[in-house]
């Protein structure tokens, strides 16, 4: 499926490579989270995490393999971010 894009044709599939690879790029510059990318990208967590781990690895293999590394890494923190969000939950409601 083709369609109209900035003035030229082109397929869907290569709109999608092409913010696949900026989504990596930002993740990889700013060592983000899928939800941060996801935020910054205007798309779901499943979306930014599907054609991270799915689609660009079939695109690009080296920074597939980078961004499995910041995703390996996230998940490895994951405990420690809920542990300091919960304590911040507290700590707001103790004071009001």
């Amino acid at each position: 499926m083709s369609i109209l894009f900035l003035g030229r044709m082109v397929f869907v599939h290569d709109v999608i490579c092409e913010r696949t690879l900026r989504q990596a790029d930002f993740m990889i510059q700013n060592h983000a989270t899928v939800r941060q990318v996801a935020k910054k990208f205007g798309l779901s967590k499943s979306v930014v995490h599907r054609n991270l781990t799915t689609l660009l690895p079939q695109v690009d293999l080296i920074l597939a393999k980078e961004v499995r590394q910041i995703l390996t890494q996230n998940k490895a923190m994951r405990h420690i971010r809920g542990g300091q969000a919960t304590k911040l939950k507290y700590a707001n409601l103790k004071h009001s």
